[in-house]
Formats: structure tokens, C-alpha cells, sequence
């Protein structure tokens, strides 16, 4: 028996051992000066050529200066390790479910965001238009 066959038979076939818990996953963290704090864990988030491989969690106050941010749409702007600039738009705000007062959103990196090796600088920006597209109110991170 091949030593890779010895670690699989020993493996506890208990699924809870090889699955991870949705509630204890590390987030990425904006505070109410709007600062972003990244786990460390998560500072190695995908590497080069991954494609929705990975998905990280934001958490977010809610409101800023009276405006409610969920409402708006939630951008992620990243800047590739060679200058090249992208954005990605979180399409599933929701709102905390014990502190209505914290938001959530996610970001699924894109192979385009990894193409180049290195690291990968963002910023979130909470943006609201009007129906003719014109901005009336940003707010960045």
C-alpha cells in the first residue's frame, strides 16, 4: 500500500473533519474610519492564474453620514501587480443579521485580477446614481 493510501484509509470518514464552517471563515474587515484590515490568513488569497477559485467575505458598516451604503452598489477596485486597473461588483449586499447596523458583501477574484503575479491592492467604494447614470453620492474605503 502506497503511503498516500495509508493517509486516506486513516482519515476519519466524519464530514464535519473536511469541511469548513461558513461562520468561523476569516473576513476582510472595513472599520468606521474606513480602514480595511485584511486576516493574514487571507493576505495569499489566490494565486497566479486561479478563476473563482476563492470568494472573501467583506464586513462594512452599513450607514455613513446618514446614507445607507447596502442600498448602493458595492465596487471592488483592485490594481494589478502591472498597473492594469479592474473592478468587480458585489451583487450580494446583505445585511447583518444580529447588528443591522453592519453590512456584508463578497468578492469572487477572477482569473483577470490574476494574470499577473503579485500582489493585488483594492479599495471598496459604495456608489449611488441617478436613472440617468449620474453620480449623487460615493463613498470610498
Amino acid at each position: 500500500m502506497s503511503k498516500a493510501d495509508e493517509l486516506l484509509n486513516s482519515m476519519n470518514d466524519d464530514i464535519s473533519l473536511m469541511s469548513c464552517d461558513a461562520d468561523t471563515e476569516p473576513h476582510i474587515c472595513i472599520d468606521e474610519d474606513r480602514n480595511i484590515t485584511v486576516p493574514s490568513i487571507l493576505r495569499r488569497i489566490a494565486v497566479q492564474f486561479d478563476h473563482n477559485s476563492e470568494t472573501v467575505t467583506f464586513d462594512c458598516p452599513r450607514y455613513w453620514d446618514g446614507h445607507d451604503l447596502s442600498e448602493m452598489v458595492i465596487h471592488i477596485n483592485y490594481m494589478r501587480a502591472d498597473g492594469k486597473k479592474s473592478s468587480y461588483i458585489a451583487d450580494n449586499v446583505v445585511v447583518d443579521e444580529d447588528d443591522d447596523k453592519l453590512m456584508h458583501f463578497d468578492w469572487t477574484i477572477s482569473k483577470y485580477a490574476t494574470m499577473v503575479k503579485g500582489s493585488l491592492p483594492f479599495l471598496v467604494a459604495a456608489v449611488k446614481t441617478d436613472e440617468d447614470g449620474n453620480e449623487l453620492y460615493h463613498w470610498s474605503s
